[in-house]
């Protein structure tokens, strides 16, 4: 079964004093390529660490950019001595699409 992954920022939270991102909050969702009523979507906080400098102005972030910082703190997080948190995210999704069910509603 082929599917499309999507990830997005739905929101984050900051410092006001100078715009540090501290959480983020992401969602990723899967669409069966073949099937566009056959979805998941999962919601996934994202805690950042204060870097000792901070490097992009708050103005100046972009969606990519946020993603990126969170896909590699959850490739560096461990769920299981043998799973990450991105592997985890990934396989949760695989599993979802290919079981056979679906969600959602019928009205758009």
């Amino acid at each position: 079964m082929a599917y499309t992954t999507t990830w997005s920022v739905i929101d984050m939270k900051r410092e006001l004093a100078d715009g540090y991102v501290y959480e983020v909050i992401l969602q990723v969702s899967a669409v069966d390529d073949d099937n566009d009523s056959k979805m998941f979507a999962l919601n996934q906080s994202i805690r950042l660490q204060r870097p000792e400098t901070l490097g992009t102005p708050y103005s100046e972030l972009t969606e990519s950019q946020i993603i990126a910082w969170c896909k590699n703190i959850m490739s560096q997080s461990s769920v299981d001595l043998n799973t990450t948190g991105l592997q985890w995210v990934e396989n949760k999704i695989k599993n979802e699409m290919e079981d056979g069910i679906s969600q959602g509603v019928p009205w758009t």
